[in-house]
């Protein structure tokens, strides 16, 4: 297990966000948020030397998960949490939240990969349920978008298709609408600089129940 926290004296860094547009209503303008993405991607490339808080863990069996928080609230910058799950040799899970200067949350980015079991079970073709969540400044919902694609990134189908199933079906999400909550869930889990360890409760969201077609 490799386990690593980092002085939050030392740590200035970013990056992600959820949505939905009404159904039936207009859609949205995501435009704004591509600069927001922006801010996050240069974030999380400045410190590519690993300051981040958090952890990696291995718990055998091809079972493992990784927590990332590049945290930029000291300098008004954009944060960013990566959180990453390995399950069982055959799917990987890959969550990024973007957060704004100000500590809320613009977007989320979710891609499942598996085998296509509806193709070859483990031996089927690679393919990725993939998802975006869009937030305003209040930590509404502006749009949720979700759809399959094979492993070239090509679309090939809505989320409830019945030609194409991964290995595991979609779990829901922990909204963590701001950086402040992501704080309080890695101190919960590695404990504050006392050694206590606060109850944190995960905001559950079934984004695909309420995903749109995408992207």
């Amino acid at each position: 297990m490799i386990l690593r926290q980092i002085g939050l004296a030392v740590v200035a860094l970013a990056l992600l966000a959820l949505p939905a547009a009404a159904k039936g209503g207009r859609d949205p303008d995501l435009k704004p948020f591509e600069a927001d993405w922006k801010a996050c991607e240069e974030q999380v490339a400045a410190h590519a030397d690993g300051s981040w808080i958090g952890w990696h863990r291995d718990f055998g069996n091809c079972y493992a998960d990784n927590f990332e928080f590049y945290d930029g609230r000291f300098d008004d910058m954009a944060s960013v949490l990566k959180v990453a799950l390995y399950i069982d040799g055959i799917a990987g899970e890959f969550t990024t939240w973007c957060y704004r200067g100000d500590g809320s949350l613009a977007m989320v980015e979710i891609t499942m990969g598996s085998p296509d079991m509806m193709a070859g079970g483990d031996m089927g073709p690679q393919i990725k349920r993939e998802g975006r969540l869009y937030f305003d400044a209040e930590g509404q919902a502006l749009a949720i978008r979700g759809w399959l694609t094979d492993a070239e990134g090509t679309k090939i189908g809505l989320l409830d298709s019945t030609e194409h199933q991964l290995a595991r079906g979609c779990s829901p999400l922990d909204l963590r609408l701001t950086a402040d909550t992501v704080e309080a869930e890695y101190v919960s889990e590695l404990g504050d600089i006392e050694g206590n360890h606060p109850a944190y409760t995960a905001n559950e969201l079934d984004w695909c129940a309420q995903a749109e077609e995408g992207p």
